[in-house]
């Protein structure tokens, strides 16, 4: 009786959305009695769901979680969802709460542009200026920037860009600088500003040619030529991806710039830079990266609508596998292998591919991608009867949580929950229903999305649930 007079109490006390924020403190709500609270949010939700009761019933959900990383992730969600529901007082009360520097530094970030895209960049840079790591500071400015832009502001943003350059030269690793310079120069080509973006991407590479290791510089030269393709600059990207010396990352770069082609429309290009990339990978000496190169460039023909040619490569990489010594590495390739058949339409391969791998790992994992794939390619009857066949417990239960949510992203939400109903590891069925509750909220189904958070049985994964039910309701407005 007195626990439940504590509850009303407080209710009482935090009625209001503006001092939702109040549950987040420790010292004045013991675990027990979140737990009561949550009981109290829970009810008001489920009888007449609103904004204020998803926020305190989250709150309070979040202050039970045991995991100190995963408690700080939990009120990232919560206080992303708040901004974006247009409450930013609330969302920076939260964030305050949050005691790890990366989850705190991600969600002022989240909380900045959705202050930029309400018109207020003002307010989006003061809050930037409270994120204590560089480069994600520096990726907040760009996006207020890119909002000044779309708002007609070009001169405020121009100044903002500049804001973002000069906070990039605080961030020490060459690694991370190219990459916060290369995700600035999509932004502003995004805003049809070609002249500064490819000055930016310029930078970029600059900065990329300082890093030491050989494989950092390759991995950021290759995903620099990537995004200058996806941008509409395929001679610059032609020009980056000749700057890698790696063999195998320049045929991964030089395959994703005929991808960034063929979404153009540009078939003769990008079957030009293709034999390229494949010309470019038979120069590999090692035979298991060789394998995952052809493995790779045979994706691609797939994704582009060409699967007889992804078929013909395919056959090389599986020769190609066939010669590499270490037993892991084969099998990994093999795995990878058997998913790519799969998407380029030949299932009965996939599956002969599989049955060679003597990894007993890899080949539940072998099952478990091509199961996915195969949803992923429309059939989600098939795809769990071949989840059924795996013998490892938790490749079984991650393959029906990624076919529930190809099934999501299909609107099959109905055939979603029954998949998530067959898992049986509480962790991955968690986080199948994770993914379901928020596309159901968006879609105009609050009362369906909040029985199948309801289903959650982890703190974590339910305080995140209602948080992005927050965030879809949100996003409908």
């Amino acid at each position: 009786m007195v626990n439940r007079l504590v509850v009303f109490c407080f209710v009482c006390l935090f009625g209001n959305p503006v001092a939702a924020d109040d549950i987040g403190r420790a010292d004045r709500l013991p675990v027990g009695t979140a737990k009561l609270i949550a009981e109290v949010e829970r009810g008001k939700c489920l009888f007449s769901p609103d904004y204020s009761c998803l926020i305190r019933y989250a709150l309070a959900t979040a202050e039970w979680i045991e995991r100190a990383g995963n408690k700080a992730w939990a009120l990232r969600d919560i206080a992303v969802a708040q901004a974006e529901a247009g409450d930013p007082k609330g969302a920076l009360a939260i964030v305050e709460r949050i005691e790890r520097g990366f989850p705190k530094a991600l969600a002022l970030e989240e909380i900045a542009a959705a202050q930029a895209g309400e018109g207020d960049p003002k307010g989006a840079r003061a809050i930037a200026e409270k994120i204590e790591h560089a480069e994600i500071e520096t990726r907040a400015l760009a996006r207020i920037a890119v909002a000044q832009a779309s708002a007609g502001d070009p001169q405020g943003a121009r100044a903002t860009f500049e804001t973002a350059r000069a906070t990039a030269e605080k961030i020490e690793s060459a690694s991370d600088k190219a990459d916060v310079l290369r995700e600035m120069a999509v932004l502003l080509a995004a805003t049809s500003d070609t002249g500064r973006a490819r000055a930016t991407f310029e930078t970029a590479i600059a900065t990329a040619e300082k890093i030491e290791t050989e494989f950092g510089k390759a991995r950021a030269l290759h995903y620099i030529a990537r995004a200058q393709a996806k941008a509409g600059d395929s001679e610059g990207a032609f020009t980056t991806a000749e700057r890698i010396e790696s063999a195998e990352t320049k045929a991964h770069a030089l395959r994703d710039i005929a991808m960034a082609q063929a979404e153009a429309g540009d078939t003769v290009g990008a079957r030009t830079t293709f034999e390229t990339a494949l010309a470019t990978a038979g120069k590999i000496e090692r035979a298991s990266s060789r394998a995952w190169a052809l493995n790779y460039l045979a994706d691609g023909q797939a994704r582009v609508g060409n699967p007889k040619r992804a078929r013909a490569i395919l056959e090389m990489a599986l020769a190609t596998a066939e010669k590499i010594e270490r037993a892991h590495s084969k099998a990994w390739n093999l795995r990878y292998i058997a998913e790519t058949l799969v998407r380029a339409g030949d299932p009965k391969g996939a599956f002969a591919t599989a049955e060679k791998i003597e990894h007993a790992t890899e080949k539940a994992r072998a099952f478990q991608v091509m199961a996915v794939a195969q949803a992923r390619a429309g059939d989600p009857k098939r795809a769990r009867a071949t989840a059924e066949r795996i013998e490892r417990a938790d490749s079984k239960n991650w393959a029906l949580r990624f076919i529930a949510e190809v099934q999501v992203e299909a609107g099959d939400v109905k055939g979603a929950l029954a998949t998530a109903e067959e898992i049986e590891g509480a962790d991955v069925k968690d986080s199948a229903f994770l993914y379901i509750a928020p596309t159901q909220a968006g879609a105009g189904d609050l009362k369906g999305a909040l029985a199948t958070a309801e289903e959650i049985k982890g703190a974590y994964a339910k305080a995140s649930a209602l948080a992005r039910i927050v965030a879809a309701l949100a996003k409908r407005e």
